[in-house]
C-alpha cells in the first residue's frame, strides 16, 4: 500500500515508539530517559492526529481524521473479541486501551499468545502496559449507569498508581487539592488487596482532617492554592466571565496583555470578583482567601476516592465540616467505622475491580 503525507511522515515515529518501549522492560538503568522519549513521540502523535480534525488548520482533513477514528474503532472490537474468547472480561475501552480481567491465573504465555494473536488479526502491534491490584470506573456525573471514558484510577501489582480525568490530573485544582488526592490513594495502595482496603481507612481519616485543620489554620502555603487555567477566548468575547475571565480582566485592567490562550494563575478570595490574579497579590491588601471554597474543591477529591469503596458521602461531609479537627480527634476512630455503610455491589454506580 502506497503511504501519502501523514502517514509517511508518522510511520518512523510510531516504530520508533514500539522499539523505545520494548527497551523500557530490558533496560532498569535507562528506564525513566526511554519513558521520556516514548512520551514525547505519543505526543508528536497524538497532536498529528488532532490537527487532521481540527477545521481551521490549513492541512487538516476531516476524511482522514474519520478514518483514524473508524480503523480505530474496527480494531478495538477486534481485540475485545479476541479476549473474550479467551475468557477474559472486558471491562473498559477507551480509544487504543483495553482492561480486561479473568478470575483465572494469567500467565507470560498466555499474555504473548494473546498479543501475537491481536497483531496478526488487526495488523497492529499490541503490548502490556501493567497489571492492576485494583482499578477504579467513575460513573457519569448526568447518568450515573454509564461509565466516564476517561476517568478512573487504580494501583498496580508494583505500587505505582495511575489516574486519569480526576482532580489530581486537572490543571484547573490547586497543589493542595491535586497533592492531597494522591496522597490518599498512596495511602489506599498500601493495602496488600481489596479486602485489606478498610485498614487504611484510620490513616486516611486522620490525614483528611489534619489537611481541613491546615487550611482553616493558614498553614497551607498560598502557593498550593494557586488555579492555573487558560483563556478560551479573548475577554471582550465573555457574555458571562468565568473566574479564570474575571482574573484576566482584573489583569487587562493594570495593563497586561491578555489575550486567548493566556495562562492565568488566580486564587479565590471573598467577597467579589471572588478571585484575584497571582500577578496582583503582591500589589493588593486587605483581602480574605475563601477557605470555604478551597474546602469544597478538597471535599469534592476525597469524595472522588473514597466513596467508591463504599464510604458514605454523609460520612465525608461530617468529617470534613468545618470544625477544628482536634474535637473529632476525640472520637475514637472504631465509633467512626460504625458510622459506615457498606453498599452492595448492586446498589453501587462505582466500577471498582
Amino acid at each position: 500500500m502506497r503511504q501519502w503525507g501523514n502517514s509517511r511522515a508518522l510511520s518512523h515515529y510510531l516504530k520508533e515508539d514500539y522499539i523505545i518501549k520494548a527497551k523500557v522492560k530490558f533496560n532498569q538503568e535507562l528506564q525513566e530517559v526511554y519513558k521520556n522519549r516514548s512520551d514525547a513521540l505519543k505526543w508528536l502523535l497524538v497532536v498529528s492526529f488532532g490537527y487532521t480534525g481540527f477545521k481551521n488548520a490549513p492541512l487538516s482533513s476531516p476524511n482522514i481524521f474519520e478514518q483514524i477514528n473508524k480503523w480505530g474503532r474496527i480494531a478495538l472490537i477486534q481485540t475485545k473479541d479476541i479476549f473474550e474468547e479467551q475468557g477474559f472480561d472486558v471491562l473498559h475501552i477507551y480509544i487504543d486501551s483495553i482492561f480486561v480481567k479473568r478470575e483465572e491465573p494469567i500467565t507470560d504465555e498466555i499474555i504473548d499468545s494473546l498479543l501475537i494473536k491481536v497483531k496478526k488479526e488487526t495488523g497492529l502491534p499490541i503490548s502490556l502496559e501493567c497489571i492492576y491490584k485494583w482499578v477504579v470506573f467513575l460513573p457519569s456525573k448526568v447518568n450515573s449507569r454509564y461509565v466516564v471514558p476517561n476517568s478512573y484510577f487504580g494501583v498496580f501489582q508494583n505500587g505505582d498508581i495511575k489516574a486519569r480525568g480526576i482532580q489530581c490530573r486537572r490543571g484547573d485544582k490547586p497543589p493542595f487539592v491535586k497533592n492531597s488526592q494522591i496522597k490518599i490513594i498512596e495511602m489506599l495502595a498500601e493495602a496488600k488487596d481489596l479486602s485489606c482496603i478498610r485498614e487504611t481507612f484510620p490513616q486516611i481519616f486522620n490525614f483528611i482532617m489534619k489537611q481541613v485543620e491546615k487550611i482553616k489554620q493558614g498553614q497551607i502555603p498560598i502557593e498550593d492554592l494557586i488555579i492555573t487555567q487558560r483563556l478560551s477566548k479573548n475577554i471582550e468575547d465573555y457574555i458571562m466571565p468565568s473566574h479564570v475571565a474575571k482574573a484576566g480582566i482584573q489583569l487587562k485592567s493594570a495593563g497586561v496583555d491578555i489575550r486567548a490562550g493566556s495562562k492565568i494563575k488566580f486564587i479565590y478570595i471573598k467577597g467579589n470578583p471572588r478571585v484575584l490574579p497571582w500577578d496582583l497579590v503582591p500589589n493588593s491588601k486587605g483581602y480574605q482567601i475563601d477557605i470555604e471554597h478551597y474546602i469544597s474543591l478538597f471535599k469534592d477529591a476525597v469524595k472522588t476516592v473514597l466513596i467508591p469503596f463504599s464510604i458514605e458521602e454523609d460520612f465525608i461531609e461530617n468529617l470534613i465540616k468545618l470544625i477544628p479537627a482536634k474535637q473529632l480527634s476525640f472520637i475514637p476512630i472504631n465509633e467512626r467505622l460504625r458510622k459506615f455503610k457498606i453498599s452492595s455491589s448492586e446498589d453501587s454506580n462505582y466500577y471498582l475491580y
